[in-house]
């Protein structure tokens, strides 16, 4: 595991167990990291998923183009 893989998983890990305890508090205590970080973690992850949607959808509509032009059920 190289040294981003392990901030991602910490930061996820960290995401996580605030949604199982349902504490942002609790979680952030173990690890000793701030709420506020918490808070800036979330609100990168809610970009990267609206991004995410965002080219799904694009590339749907590519797909379905493609099809269109070869005449293959989408």
């Amino acid at each position: 595991m190289t040294r981003q893989q392990y901030i991602i998983n910490r930061k996820l890990n960290i995401v996580e167990l605030a949604e199982k305890l349902g504490n942002i508090t609790k979680a952030c205590g173990n690890p000793g990291v701030s709420r506020q970080h918490y808070y800036d973690i979330k609100a990168a992850l809610v970009n990267v998923s609206v991004k995410l949607i965002h080219w799904r959808s694009l590339v749907q509509k590519i797909f379905c183009l493609a099809c269109g032009l070869h005449k293959i059920r989408c």
